[in-house]
């Protein structure tokens, strides 16, 4: 199946400078696919919007944008769990900030959008991130601040650690859908959702150096 055929592709996870997301973006399957940025980064940076804009197809991931796109059937890509998985990115854990994020499901049962996941090996592995504080650090999020703390090699912290990435795509989970769907509909469908990403990490953690490790939900 090509990238450009998936609905709405949910890319997991960004680690804190989205790599794997930027390399996404840039392939050449998904040049029909609409790239949702965060909100904050998107509208409050403009260079940042001026060059995503000449080199593929980027929107913020607000309502509007994300109902907007859907009423069209527009093909698009998400990070669901945005800044505050960027917070509580760890290079000894691999961690997604899943659990109260459901509006994406929502949308796809409201609008008939089919999910796919996607995970990024290695990414958490880019930079060290201190951990801690989280409760503040979240409080920060909220307000479009990534409450990142990164470094990478000790000689330029601006460089990353790693020098790979796998980027593996899940099944494609077809929901129905439901114009008004209830709350207990939609965390069935969220379920089914981490459910299916978690089986795709654990297919193909061990070709990727990573047999002994789990999938945190948070």
């Amino acid at each position: 199946m090509w990238l450009r055929d998936i609905h709405l592709l949910v890319s997991l996870p960004p680690g804190v400078t989205c790599i794997g997301w930027a390399i996404l973006f840039n392939r050449p399957e998904m040049a029909s696919v609409t790239f949702c940025f965060s909100t904050a980064l998107f509208y409050l940076a403009p260079f940042f919007r001026l060059l995503t804009k000449t080199c593929g197809r980027p929107r913020a991931a607000d309502k509007n944008s994300f109902i907007s796109l859907m009423k069209k059937g527009e093909p698009m890509a998400i990070i669901p769990g945005g800044f505050s998985e960027a917070t509580i990115s760890s290079s000894k854990a691999n961690r997604v900030f899943l659990r109260n994020r459901i509006g994406f499901v929502k949308y796809a049962l409201e609008y008939g959008y089919a999910l796919t996941p996607c995970y990024i090996f290695h990414e958490n592995e880019l930079y060290f991130n201190i951990q801690g504080a989280w409760r503040f650090r979240h409080w920060l999020n909220s307000f479009g601040i990534p409450a990142v703390l990164p470094f990478g090699r000790w000689w330029c912290l601006f460089l990353p650690r790693n020098d790979r990435l796998n980027i593996v795509i899940g099944k494609v989970l077809t929901f129905p859908r439901i114009n008004n769907p209830t709350r207990e509909q939609v965390a069935e469908y969220h379920q089914r959702y981490v459910t299916e990403l978690v089986e795709l990490f654990d297919r193909h953690k061990a070709a990727h150096g990573q047999a002994q490790c789990t999938l945190e939900i948070w």
